[in-house]
């Protein structure tokens, strides 16, 4: 058996499986640093969608509001700074409310979108000169949207 010429070939085939292996440990980093992209950008839309939900519940309401019929819209809020949430209060039966936030939060390619509901009663106001504000119902009042 001849053995001339068995150095250089060997030499390329374990250049070949390093490549390969640097290759692959990159993807595997580059796979990780997206995900954790992906995450951060939801983790953003449900913050957002909680914020959107929280101010809802200081908004200062007509006193009329409580008189509304079920299927009434009590108030829409759009708010756009990178991000998008929609407020949205509708009348379930007189005097209660389902509030719904929904957050798209946006970074690079990445979309992030996120929901919340609560409901809450409509309750005069205890201020001078105010209508009504919103009180949230005791329990699971804070839900996420599945």
């Amino acid at each position: 058996m001849n053995r001339r010429g068995f150095a250089v070939p060997l030499a390329v085939l374990v250049l070949i499986v390093l490549a390969l292996l640097a290759a692959l440990g990159i993807d595997a980093a580059l796979g990780a640093l997206r995900t954790g992209d992906a995450a951060a950008v939801e983790a953003r839309a449900a913050a957002r969608a909680e914020s959107g939900l929280a101010k809802a519940f200081v908004q200062p309401l007509d006193s009329a509001a409580r008189r509304l019929a079920a299927g009434s819209a009590l108030f829409t809020v759009v708010e756009s700074d990178p991000d998008t949430v929609v407020v949205r209060a509708q009348v379930v039966q007189p005097g209660v409310v389902r509030v719904t936030a929904t957050a798209v939060a946006r970074r690079g390619q990445f979309r992030g979108i996120a929901g919340r509901y609560a409901f809450a009663t409509i309750v005069a106001d205890s201020a001078p000169m105010a209508g009504a504000i919103l009180r949230r119902l005791p329990s699971r009042w804070w839900v996420a949207i599945p």
